[in-house]
């Protein structure tokens, strides 16, 4: 998905249950241009999750199997999004796959298979109530980074796990005639930006500080992001009126 130009990361997952499953799955999530989110691709069982047709992230299916054991959301299955209730290959049913996302470690490299074996594991996780007040289980006995801290990050700023790439943060201000738009955004692999004009400009190539001469009454103006493999990000909205 990288190298398609979409964002994606790699991550790891287990219910981590003392007497009870504590295994350990790998999976990637992929940032929605479409939706603003991540959401979590298991390209080995050929799943995912959603909740009101929105795929959900990793985090987020964790938050609905803490508060009800999954109940409220759907599993579906292929580009076709069937719902399934059990998986067909594994005969696991709905509840026990989104247990798995009990814990979930983000890796901090995103790029352990071209460095192996000279991969220093970093492993971020979310530093909430459930982390503080449950053990992670792997294997019948506590998870590696409990003996081996310093290759754990905990990080309680749920939004920096959850980073918004692609997207972009303006500041406009006006002077006289002449308005000032400055762009922001992480983008990995940033080319450029775009900007055209509503309702029928056409894109055009624009750097991270717009100037525009004031003329008309109302300016509608659209910006994104393109990456180097030719993949825009959400739209962005800036309006001027002189009203």
């Amino acid at each position: 998905m990288n190298a398609y130009g979409y964002v994606t990361r790699t991550l790891g997952a287990g219910p981590g249950v003392k007497g009870g499953p504590d295994g350990h799955h790998g999976i990637n999530e992929i940032w929605l241009n479409d939706y603003n989110k991540w959401f979590l691709s298991d390209a080995k069982y050929d799943h995912h999750f959603e909740k009101g047709g929105i795929p959900l992230s990793a985090l987020e299916i964790r938050d609905e199997y803490l508060k009800n054991k999954a109940a409220d959301i759907v599993m579906v299955r292929g580009p076709e999004r069937t719902p399934t209730d059990v998986d067909p290959e594994t005969g696991t049913d709905k509840e026990r796959s989104a247990q798995t996302y009990t814990w979930v470690e983000f890796h901090g490299h995103n790029d352990m298979f071209t460095v192996w074996p000279d991969y220093e594991q970093i492993i971020i996780m979310y530093d909430d109530d459930y982390y503080k007040n449950h053990i992670w289980i792997r294997g019948g006995k506590p998870n590696w980074t409990y003996d081996h801290p310093e290759f754990l990050k905990l990080v309680s700023d749920r939004d920096a796990i959850e980073w918004t790439p692609n997207t972009i943060a303006s500041t406009v201000t006006i002077d006289g005639d002449k308005a000032t738009i400055k762009l922001v955004s992480d983008t990995p692999n940033l080319k450029e930006y775009q900007m055209k004009r509503l309702p029928s400009g056409a894109w055009e190539k624009v750097s991270d500080k717009v100037e525009i001469n004031l003329k008309d009454k109302k300016y509608d103006l659209v910006f994104r992001t393109m990456n180097l493999a030719g993949v825009t990000g959400p739209e962005h909205k800036v309006v001027i009126d002189s009203k």
